[in-house]
């Protein structure tokens, strides 16, 4: 060999560690930048479950009480409006010098008695929705932990089992 060979070959295999290093660098933020992909569409998929299953909570605590959402909320800006009427009778019963309408006041009490009731319905089914859910996520796991505990073995080792085992010559 000559000495331009030589000098080439130890010019090439100097370099080597540092290249070497660098596509080690590259394929590490090429696993990083893959990682944070996955880890991103991971996200959104269980976001999007969350809200499937909020919504399917919540439709099925709307239909289990007796009280339509939007007649609660509705209920609840009637009682507004009636206390703030009553707020106005009274700061003019005060100037006046006279007293309470009684009328107002009773139907104030009514709807607040309603908007009580449905919000009491909607706490109690709120618990046993909460209960049956922490249930079925235990049968969920229960199930899941009786499906690995009765594994069946992997095919290659069921056909280990499967074969006769050797004869021998003594067996003649």
């Amino acid at each position: 060999m000559t000495d331009t060979t030589e000098d080439t070959l130890r010019t090439r295999l100097g370099r080597l560690p540092g290249q070497f290093a660098l596509a080690l660098v590259n394929a590490t933020a090429i696993l990083v930048i893959v990682a944070a992909i996955l880890a991103l569409a991971a996200f959104a998929r269980v976001e999007q479950a969350a809200g499937n299953v909020a919504a399917t909570m919540t439709d099925a605590v709307m239909a289990r009480v007796d009280v339509d959402p939007e007649q609660l909320v509705a209920n609840l800006r009637d009682v507004t409006e009636d206390i703030r009427s009553l707020k106005v009778a009274l700061a003019e019963a005060r100037a006046n010098g006279t007293l309470l309408p009684e009328a107002q006041a009773e139907r104030l009490q009514a709807r607040l008695d309603a908007l009580q009731t449905g919000i009491r319905q909607l706490t109690e089914t709120r618990t046993q929705l909460f209960d049956e859910a922490l249930a079925g996520i235990g049968n969920a796991i229960a199930t899941g932990l009786q499906a690995l505990r009765n594994c069946t073995p992997t095919l290659a080792s069921a056909a280990q089992e499967k074969e006769p085992p050797a004869s021998s010559s003594s067996d003649l």
